[in-house]
């Protein structure tokens, strides 16, 4: 029985928490923007607030998928996270999207809203130096 309640409190077990996200990038004349660098981030307290990032390109129709995604961490980690810095659930996703001498960005805070499915780009200088 000891056994098995530890395997249950501190073996590690994905989740979640972040859904798919699928959204188009677009210049200013709301044209596709094939081969973007796109950037997806998130944190989440069970990871200590690590910044987790996603690279991707745009497709020919500037189209990118973000995949759901999630952290491992034991029922016990999950627990003393939530009780003791009172945390609960993820950050805000955020999409920085790259393009020449263009940048844009959009977030999705609320999971029970339909997120923004287009990024418009602008003059500007991204804040990511690589993309994938």
């Amino acid at each position: 029985m000891a056994v098995f309640l530890s395997a249950v409190l501190f073996s590690p077990y994905g989740s979640d928490d972040v859904p798919e996200w699928r959204l188009k990038v677009v210049d200013e004349r709301g044209q596709p923007v094939p081969e973007a660098g796109v950037v997806q981030e998130w944190t989440h307290p069970v990871v200590k607030d690590k910044i987790i990032r996603v690279y991707d390109v745009t497709d020919h129709d500037g189209w990118v998928t973000f995949p759901r995604g999630g952290v491992r961490a034991s029922l016990m980690r999950r627990a003393l996270v939530y009780v003791l810095a009172k945390k609960v659930g993820r950050s805000p996703l955020h999409v920085v999207a790259c393009w020449h001498d263009k940048t844009g960005d959009v977030s999705w805070e609320d999971m029970r809203e339909e997120p923004e499915r287009r990024l418009t780009l602008h003059a500007g200088s991204c804040p990511y130096t690589s993309s994938k």
